[in-house]
């Protein structure tokens, strides 16, 4: 699949995963920049039920609109490089879950990637609060992936129709400076035991000059 340039600044969320409700885990995410860790922007509470995992989002200050939803299939923040040699923050994260090695995006209801989730959809306001189900997830699966958020919506195929927007473009693709103290920041967030969170908005292409850093802990 073939590397797209966007115009994106890059977020990188961090999160810390605690129990809720009934069984239920909540995920708080935390903005910062390159100087270090900020307000919070809301949280995450995931929850098995017959129908699969929930996903209820309770998030503000992010860009209207939609927004891809993705579960990566390793739980890492640290930096790969391209084909190219180009330094990645975030590559380590891997591609779409695909435990069955379908090698197809499918939409969360298909039969390709496990790790397609529905799109978060974001208000005028830029806060979402509409839950979302993954049929074929559980709260277990979690564990030792990349949760991302995209910056653009999600077609669901492999590759965007056009580089103006971005759809299904996973975050750890995107271009980084590598010697940037964001860049630097990523590396600092990695926790390989736990889930690592990603987001991105939309903005500049280089260099990368916000920050969100995070990672998802186990609530036991």
């Amino acid at each position: 699949m073939r590397l797209l340039l966007a115009q994106l600044v890059l977020l990188i969320s961090l999160l810390t995963l605690t129990p809720s409700w009934c069984g239920a885990l909540e995920v708080t995410l935390q903005r910062i920049d390159a100087m270090g860790i900020g307000e919070s922007i809301g949280s995450v509470t995931v929850q098995d039920t017959d129908q699969g995992l929930v996903i209820y989002p309770d998030l503000a200050g992010l860009s209207p609109g939609e927004h891809g939803f993705h579960l990566h299939s390793t739980g890492s923040c640290e930096v790969g490089e391209t084909d190219e040699g180009k330094a990645v923050a975030g590559l380590a994260a891997g591609g779409h879950w695909d435990p069955d090695e379908t090698g197809q995006h499918l939409g969360p209801f298909g039969n390709g990637h496990r790790g397609d989730l529905s799109r978060l959809v974001v208000d005028g306001d830029g806060k979402t609060n509409t839950s979302v189900v993954a049929p074929r997830l559980s709260t277990a699966d979690l564990k030792g992936k990349a949760l991302i958020v995209h910056a653009g919506g999600d077609t669901y195929r492999d590759e965007p129709p056009s580089v103006e927007v971005v759809h299904g473009l996973p975050v750890v693709w995107c271009r980084t400076s590598a010697d940037s103290a964001v860049h630097q920041a990523g590396m600092k967030a990695t926790d390989p035991d736990g889930l690592s969170g990603w987001l991105l908005t939309d903005g500049t292409e280089f260099p990368v000059e916000l920050v969100e850093q995070g990672q998802i802990r186990s609530g036991n």
